[in-house]
């Protein structure tokens, strides 16, 4: 039995073929700089703060936590948390981006556990009084 080539394989296999093309564009393009990266990585902290299958994520996110932890999940549609976004904290006013810079995260999506009733995006800090001043 003879060894398959690796035009061959190329066309067996296209996912291989683009993946090999990539592999060569990406050799012969000159590294970026740390400031490049840095501007690279805002704006895919960007587009995915701004994602709708961010929105779709959360309802799934919020059925699993709340059977978990024992509270109604979110009522809101995706459309409903997307058009509510402004990307800042309902509370404090801080933007999603400072926020995620420091803290590493994103917004939270607060609601209230006994109706499910969505509330608004809050960062961590805020989610977490909220939390504790309901319990007291």
């Amino acid at each position: 039995m003879s060894a398959i080539s690796q035009t061959d394989f190329q066309i067996i296999n296209p996912a291989l073929a683009l993946y090999l093309q990539q592999l060569d564009a990406a050799k012969n393009t000159p590294p970026l700089s740390l400031q490049e990266l840095a501007e690279r990585k805002k704006e895919l902290q960007k587009q995915r703060r701004l994602s709708p299958i961010r929105f779709y994520k959360a309802i799934a996110s919020s059925k699993y936590q709340a059977k978990e932890n024992g509270y109604v999940p979110r009522t809101a549609t995706a459309e409903e948390l997307a058009s509510a976004f402004t990307g800042k904290c309902h509370f404090c006013g801080m933007p999603e981006e400072l926020y995620q810079d420091h803290f590493g995260s994103l917004l939270c999506i607060d609601h209230d556990h006994v109706t499910g009733k969505f509330r608004g995006w809050l960062c961590n800090p805020c989610n977490v009084k909220d939390v504790l001043a309901t319990k007291a």
